[in-house]
């Protein structure tokens, strides 16, 4: 496993996204007319601009530095929200895509921002209603989870870590970490208690299976290796703005 330490998403990001697709997506975020509070309050940016090269931009890098995993791949993401995953994946040069978004109007943001491009679709429903059928009629590559993993059950995480890995060959995905009160840069954060699974959760009832199961770094490491996944990189990140927002970005193959 390639633990990568060193941040250098801003030379990735001159090397592989064109400064056309940069502005495409600051002005798709425009479009969508958020207030300066707004932006503040979801993703700590004053501007459209910061938001996409400060937030995501650099973020993504770490999650996208794996060229094979994308290029020429068909990916399937779970919860592609304002569809600028979408819109990198087939920059960065996916044969075809596919989101499957639960909110109405996430779906329609993600039609708009790539209609000018090709060789995707956008499925609105449920991924725990949607999945089987899905891959039952298409053969995918890649499957994204990106910023959606903290929204599903451990119950069924702990059966989708098998399923990916019979179902495709590459995984993307960020894992979130527990808060911790005893950090002594964030005292006012309580931490969560375990679940009956041993797991973090950021729900504080540990006898039940909760919806927003976090884990810890042993857990994701743990369960993707077990049913056979191999970690090709996994990164750190951070945010500047929200010392809350603590990741790990993994990249899985077979």
């Amino acid at each position: 496993m390639k633990l990568i330490r060193q941040d250098n998403s801003s030379k990735w990001i001159k090397e592989n996204i064109p400064q056309y697709a940069i502005q495409a997506l600051i002005t798709h975020l425009d479009s969508l007319e958020f207030t300066s509070e707004q932006l503040n309050k979801k993703w700590g940016r004053a501007t459209t601009s910061e938001v996409i090269e400060e937030y995501y931009l650099k973020k993504l890098s770490h999650l996208f530095t794996l060229n094979e995993s994308i290029k020429d791949k068909s990916v399937l993401e779970f919860g592609p929200g304002l569809g600028i995953t979408s819109y990198l994946y087939l920059i960065l040069g996916a044969k075809s895509y596919c989101g499957i978004e639960v909110f109405g109007e996430n779906v329609q943001s993600c039609r708009k921002l790539c209609r000018d491009l090709t060789n995707h679709e956008f499925i609105f429903d449920r991924v725990q209603d949607s999945l089987d059928d899905l891959l039952e009629k298409v053969k995918f590559d890649t499957l994204s989870l990106i910023n959606v993993i903290e929204f599903f059950s451990v119950e069924y995480l702990d059966n989708l870590w098998k399923v990916a890995y019979d179902n495709f060959d590459y995984l993307i995905l960020t894992a979130r970490f527990p808060y911790f009160e005893e950090s002594p840069s964030a005292p006012l954060l309580k931490t969560k208690v375990k679940n009956e699974y041993g797991r973090r959760s950021l729900s504080n009832d540990y006898k039940s299976l909760q919806f927003g199961s976090i884990g810890n770094k042993e857990y994701y490491v743990g369960a993707l290796e077990n049913v056979g996944w191999k970690i090709k990189t996994m990164q750190y990140i951070t945010d500047a703005h929200d010392f809350r927002d603590k990741k790990n970005a993994i990249i899985c193959t077979k």
